[in-house]
């Protein structure tokens, strides 16, 4: 999978289709809405929600990942994960349910992310793509920078 990079420079402003809503986790209820939509976006099995949600119990707020969590009609629909580190930006775990994709959610998302890193000071974000989302990053500025590798033991 492509790994991408882009300056947090000069970003463009946020605009979220209509309809739609944007905002940060901040409690449990909230933390299980935007692992739902990490679920379904992805295609995992409904169990890996259930074993991450033992993350909540970290809390939210400074110093913790920013998750981000857009609605479409009240509906939980689109997510993105913004963690400051190392000098820069991680953005992880991008998706939109399938049947809200194209309405501009995974951009808003992402875009969103990169504007917390830009808040906190740091000059980049990196985020490891896949081909649904590259043309999305490609537009707001992601280049690419290397291959990321998936390692697995044999007959896992």
């Amino acid at each position: 999978m492509p790994g991408m990079v882009a300056s947090l420079d000069a970003l463009p402003e946020l605009e979220l289709p209509a309809g739609a809503t944007l905002e940060r986790v901040g409690d449990l209820g909230a933390f299980r809405e935007w692992l739902d939509v990490v679920v379904a976006g992805f295609g995992m099995p409904g169990m890996m929600g259930e074993a991450f949600m033992r993350f909540g119990g970290l809390g939210f707020g400074p110093g913790m990942p920013e998750l981000l969590l857009a609605r479409l009609d009240g509906r939980p629909v689109a997510v993105a994960l913004a963690a400051v580190a190392g000098g820069g930006l991680i953005i992880s775990n991008v998706t939109t349910l399938p049947d809200a994709r194209g309405r501009g959610l995974g951009r808003a998302v992402t875009l969103a992310a990169m504007q917390h890193g830009a808040t906190a000071g740091v000059p980049i974000a990196v985020l490891q793509a896949t081909e649904m989302g590259r043309g999305i990053y490609e537009r707001l500025g992601f280049d690419d920078f290397g291959r990321y590798r998936t390692l697995t033991w044999e007959g896992r």
